[in-house]
């Protein structure tokens, strides 16, 4: 479980997961009220969220990959099983 984020266009930011939502409700509810600087500032962090997801998904389906067994041992238990 990710417990904290570093934003990548501000690595000196640091916040909780618990930290994050609550800005981003506070956020949500006040868009219109930004300025164009803040709204750039809140696009960027969602930006860098989505990126994080992205890459979680990569890693995800890259280690999923890994765990898959390869087809030579396939071929051999299914010879292994054949002369039993």
């Amino acid at each position: 479980m990710i417990r904290s984020l570093t934003l990548a266009h501000d690595p000196d930011t640091t916040m909780t997961t618990a930290q994050f939502w609550t800005r981003w409700r506070k956020m949500r509810a006040t868009w219109p009220t930004l300025t164009p600087v803040q709204q750039k500032r809140w696009a960027e962090l969602r930006a860098d969220i989505e990126g994080m997801a992205s890459t979680l998904h990569w890693l995800k389906a890259f280690c999923d990959e890994l765990a898959q067994p390869e087809p030579v041992q396939e071929m051999q238990q299914l010879t292994m099983e054949e002369t039993k």
